[in-house]
């Protein structure tokens, strides 16, 4: 019989095993801000789990594989720090006129991509 699905309980620690296993096997360390940010996020997603320990194996082995070599969780502070990807400037719009072939040829695209759309993408 399945175990029935619950939110996270009110008093979750985690246990030696998830510690020494998360050890043996080079997952990151559950700190106890990576727990809070496993529990806060399933708390804010509405999670369900029959087992909430296996959930957090899960986090754990996933966390290794997504954060290789970036910290686990950043501090507010942290990511104000970082620095911010800078976008191009918009290339000015002008009026300058376009050539009858140039017009021609953005004419045929247009008709091109219309009736691909209206066979439903099949050529």
């Amino acid at each position: 019989m399945k175990e029935k699905k619950t939110t996270a309980p009110k008093d979750f620690t985690v246990s030696p095993e998830i510690i020494a296993l998360a050890k043996n096997r080079g997952w990151p360390e559950p700190t106890q801000e990576l727990v809070e940010h496993f529990l806060d996020w399933h708390k804010s997603h509405g999670s369900l789990f029959a087992d909430w320990d296996a959930a957090l194996r899960n986090w754990l082995r996933n966390a290794k594989v997504y954060t290789q070599d970036k910290p686990l969780v950043r501090s507010f502070a942290d990511r104000r720090a970082m620095p911010v990807q800078s976008i191009p400037p918009a290339q000015p719009f002008t009026d300058k006129p376009i050539s009858d072939d140039e017009r021609a040829r953005v004419s045929e695209m247009i008709s091109q991509l219309t009736h691909k759309m209206s066979v439903g993408g099949k050529r």
